[in-house]
């Protein structure tokens, strides 16, 4: 009888309570979606390299990529830049700027399964047009943080060129009805002369 009345409670069920990580992930990926759609956000870094692979996508792909760049000991501090353009990687010593890519060119991108410091996204190279991954180690930000700052860059970039579109395609109806316009006065203006004349 007890296990019956249990399942017929009416009694509302509290929603579990997140937690302060939760909320600080939150707030995180709110302000960092902010700074992309207006400006840009700096993320200090560790660039492994890149690597080529054989695939446009996969995060098991890029965690074994990354995985054999971590192998490689040299490992520059630099400075990982994400905007609505795209990402720039320049040295912080030197200032130098090591990538460029633009968003079009990114088709993938994914924090670390193992490890949360890590983060990787894979692109075409534009000399070779061989796909490439590039890795990163963060010290301060997780490579989720990271993943989701670069998937604003790519919704806001998306939303922007569509918009653009848009105001193409009416600025083209715009002008066709303009020219139809001139058209059929022209007509006009050329039968009534005719019929001047007649």
């Amino acid at each position: 009888m007890k296990k019956f009345t249990r399942t017929l409670s009416f009694r509302r069920k509290h929603a579990p309570k997140t937690t302060s990580s939760e909320d600080q992930r939150s707030s995180y990926w709110e302000e960092d979606s902010y700074k992309v759609k207006h400006g840009q956000i700096v993320f200090p870094v560790k660039y492994l390299g890149s690597l080529e692979v054989t695939k446009s996508r996969g995060t098991d792909i890029c965690h074994e990529a990354a995985m054999a760049m971590m192998k490689n000991h040299k490992r520059k501090k630099t400075s990982l830049v994400i905007n609505i353009n795209g990402v720039r990687v320049t040295d912080e010593n030197t200032k130098q700027l090591l990538l460029d890519q633009t968003v079009e060119k990114i088709s993938f991108c994914t924090p670390d399964p193992k490890d949360d410091r890590l983060f990787s996204y894979i692109c075409r190279d534009g000399t070779s047009m061989k796909w490439l991954c590039h890795s990163f180690l963060t010290d301060k930000a997780s490579g989720e943080r990271i993943s989701n700052a670069l998937g604003s860059a790519f919704s806001e970039s998306y939303l922007r060129k569509e918009d653009l579109r848009k105001k193409e395609v009416a600025n083209e109806v715009c002008s066709v009805s303009l020219l139809l316009f001139d058209f059929i006065f022209i007509f006009f203006k050329t039968m009534c002369l005719i019929y001047i004349y007649i």
